[in-house]
């Protein structure tokens, strides 16, 4: 009834919205920089209203139809740099002409259109890749941030080889924001072991900003965002289809993805599913030592890692001249195996084979993400307003074998933990161009999450909390080459923690007393928040970028309350309800250098936090069997610095050549010590060869490969294993195929192809010695559909 009366009241104030009758058509010309001829096939879209045109024969392009006010518009072409221009259309809107720059570099060919800024590039002060479709397919993972991992600066905390969490400059869990469709995805993203409730086949365009965003995102916004954008609207009048299919060989992956989109008179649709089916995953050993046993891995695989997924997504909307409304409703399912020694000390016997290395046995996880999202863009005037408004629901159900520590009746079921969490979550954003060269934002944040716990075990009470933040934001044009921005921000955060009572056996029947896991208790925290930052454009050739912000980060529920064994991380773990909000200081710095053949970035950064959250062993030991130490949420001063670098060169058209080097380097300055998790100095080279067309039947080919080298990572906390280097190979090629009026596309790879025995310094299955998965061959078939052309198409 909530989402009828919401869907209802903004149809019944669309059309008042809309009353204006006056609309604009904008017209140009987009030329060349080389010889100033017209360019055909250039794409130009409004980003507020996203519609658009392609150039003709001549260069010259039309967008009817559209409403006074400003926009921004976005000017894309392969083998050209993009453009991106803040535009006005009233009673004095004149020819818009363009050149553009000719440019082989593969990453200028993508356009920022980031939703809360829409701002172009260069006018940005933070750094931001953007992945877009064709990255997305050249690189499939098992999950989305393996599929990420490959841009400097990302690394993962993995758990297997489809549960992983995206860490962005050493920083992860609660320190990164996963937005999808405007609403911050939550989850139980407090926990090592909890994957990414995502489709990956379902992205199209993601932009990941590395570093202090919590002036624009809130709290948690420490250590960057992966902004999942939603699709494009199709052209009117197209009807498009596709179908995608994966075979991983390590695991015997297959993953299959069938999706359908279009666009009836403005009325515009979208609907995907997804099946994901894996095996226990191969390693290259035969055996691991844990405490000095040595324990066997029968035909080299991993018991107990398959896993399945099964995943829709579905969405519909309407685009006017006065803006667009989408409606999006998805639900991700998961149901992934974990290895035996993941619930306590692994033992000979619960690694023999079974004979089925398909099947999930217990210990399992099942995982199920529900989320319905409206989206709304609307023309007030001359400004837009843009809302977000979402509903989550997440379901995490841990099954094991019955068991008890201490004395008690044996427990009923296969639940040992269950959380299920509800968030709600409303995001409005007023938009509006002061004038030519300065533009405000304004807006809103307000979000309710209800956590409830079942199950045998305990690690996580019941929970309620409610957050909400008001920023303002300015940036000044002050030339042609310079832009100013900055903003304040408030937000007040409150929690409140439910106290959770477990009875005290005195034999298998009778209750002698009772125990308080954790107290009841309540908390507020109010965190201001700013950032000013510079971008400064000397020449078309350079960028220069900095920024200077102070974040914050609200303790989750889980550093305040949690008090029990947490199987996923072999460890006993405890909360502390006295807890300050997570503060700290933050400077970035960019150099951006790109020319027709040569593309360079240096991206450094340093930040002080003075009181770092984190976990800290106790010296005292767990009265649960196989828990270990105790760790304990603690907070102290640290520092994190470092830098990434990428150097693109192409020496001819059609050969691509990429070195990038990663370094974190952070400190505890109570201890002296590393902070834990800290990835290791990395720096990968790569090439490509693309053949372009060949015939008629080939409209392009192109093999690939790649080498990373892991240094050791010896910097680490007190009690935290050192890790060996190592290196990595990848192999691909790809193909497009033209069969008849439609495509067919083929992606190669082969990672680790030299069959490498190696350790992730941050995977979960680190502290048990097991190596990463070995040699893994991929093959990825797309066919996309194009049932009916679009108009402009």
């Amino acid at each position: 009834m909530k989402w009828i009366i919401w869907i209802c009241l903004l149809l019944n104030v669309l059309p008042l919205v809309a009353q204006q009758p006056v609309v604009y058509t904008v017209r140009g010309t987009i030329v060349s920089t080389d010889d100033g001829k017209g360019i055909p096939g250039v794409n130009i879209y409004l980003h507020e209203t996203k519609t658009g045109s392609t150039t003709d024969s001549l260069g010259n392009y039309s967008i009817p139809n559209v409403k006074k006010g400003s926009y921004h518009l976005h000017i894309t072409m392969l083998g050209f740099a993009p453009m991106d221009k803040t535009i006005k259309v009233d009673e004095t809107l004149k020819p818009l002409n363009f050149e553009l720059q000719p440019s082989y570099i593969e990453i200028g060919r993508v356009t920022i259109e980031s939703d809360m800024l829409k701002s172009g590039m260069k006018e940005k002060s933070l750094n931001i890749t953007v992945a877009d479709e064709e990255y997305l397919l050249k690189n499939y993972g098992g999950s989305l941030p393996q599929t990420l991992e490959k841009i400097p600066g990302v690394t993962l905390i993995s758990m297997g080889t489809g549960i992983a969490k995206p860490v962005i400059r050493g920083l992860s869990l609660n320190r990164v924001i996963v937005n999808d469709h405007g609403i911050k995805m939550e989850g139980q993203q407090w926990g090592f072991d909890h994957g990414l409730e995502l489709d990956q086949y379902d992205v199209q365009r993601i932009e990941l900003i590395k570093g202090a965003t919590s002036l624009l995102y809130g709290s948690e916004g420490i250590g960057g965002i992966i902004n999942i954008l939603p699709p494009l609207i199709p052209a009117e009048g197209s009807l498009n289809a596709d179908v995608l299919t994966t075979y991983r060989s390590n695991n015997h992956l297959i993953a299959n993805s069938v999706g359908i989109s279009g666009n009836h008179k403005k009325t515009f649709y979208r609907l995907r599913v997804t099946t994901q089916d894996f095996g226990d995953y191969r390693m290259p050993a035969d055996e691991f030592t844990y405490n000095g046993f040595v324990l066997p891995l029968v035909n080299n695989r991993l018991k107990n890692t398959a896993g399945q997924e099964r995943n829709v997504t579905g969405s519909v909307g309407i685009v006017r001249n006065w803006g667009n409304l989408r409606l999006t409703v998805s639900n991700f399912h998961q149901r992934a195996g974990m290895f035996a020694g993941a619930i306590g000390t692994p033992r000979s016997y619960q690694l023999t084979d079974d004979g089925n290395p398909r099947d999930i046995q217990l210990p399992m996880q099942r995982n199920n993400h529900f989320k319905a999202v409206i989206n709304s863009k609307l023309l007030i005037r001359d400004s837009w307003l843009h809302t977000d408004l979402g509903y989550q629901q997440n379901y995490r159900r841990e099954e094991s074998t019955p068991h008890f520590h201490g004395k008690g009746p044996t427990p009923k079921g296969t639940l040992a933990l269950g959380l299920r969490l509800d968030t709600w979550t409303l995001n409005s954003n007023y938009h509006k161009y002061l004038n030519s060269r300065l533009k405000m934002v304004t807006g809103i944040a307000l979000q309710y999450r209800s956590n409830e716990r079942d199950g045998f075990e305990f690690l996580l009470p019941g929970y309620q909390a409610a957050n909400a933040g008001a920023l303002f934001y300015l940036e000044y044009t002050l030339t042609e080459r310079t832009t100013l921005s900055g903003g304040i921000r408030f937000d007040y955060g409150w929690q409140h923690i439910e106290q959770y009572i477990e009875p005290i056996y005195i034999n298998n029947e009778t209750i002698g007393g009772y125990n308080q896991r954790v107290g009841d208790f309540t908390r507020s925290f109010y965190n201001p928040s700013g950032a000013v930052g510079l971008s400064y454009s000397p020449n078309q050739q350079w960028n220069i970028k900095v920024n200077g912000a102070r974040s914050f980060r609200v303790p989750s529920p889980a550093e305040l309350g949690q008090n029990g064994v947490h199987h996923g991380t072999f460890r006993h773990e405890q909360g502390d309800s006295t807890l300050r909000s997570e503060t700290g200081i933050q400077f970035d710095a960019g150099a951006y250098f790109s020319k027709k053949k040569v593309r360079f970035e240096f991206t450094p950064y340093f930040y002080y936090f003075d009181n770092y959250i984190y976990l800290r062993p106790t010296g005292s030991f767990s009265p649960f069997v196989d828990a270990g130490q105790i760790y304990r949420y603690t907070e102290a001063p640290a520092i994190v610095t470092g830098s990434e670098m990428v150097l693109e060169y192409h020496p001819i058209e059609k050969l691509h050549l990429e070195t990038a080097l990663e370094y974190v380097h952070n400190i505890n300055l109570n201890t002296n010590l590393p902070l834990p998790f800290t990835p290791p100095f990395s720096v990968s080279l790569s090439g490509d060869y693309d053949f372009g067309a060949l015939g008629k039947k080939i409209e392009s080919l192109y093999i690939g490969a790649s080498y990373k080298y892991y240094a050791p990572q010896n910097q680490v906390d007190r009690n935290e294993l050192s890790t060996p280097g190592y290196s990595l190979v990848q192999a691909s090629a790809g193909i497009r195929l033209r069969l008849g009026n439609q495509e067919l596309e083929i992606q190669l790879r082969a990672d680790n192809l030299l069959d490498a025995k190696y350790l992730n310094h941050l995977s979960r299955y680190r502290i048990l010695n097991l190596p990463e998965p070995g040699r893994n061959f991929m093959v990825t078939v797309k066919l996309p559909l194009v049932v009916l052309k679009g108009k402009g198409e």
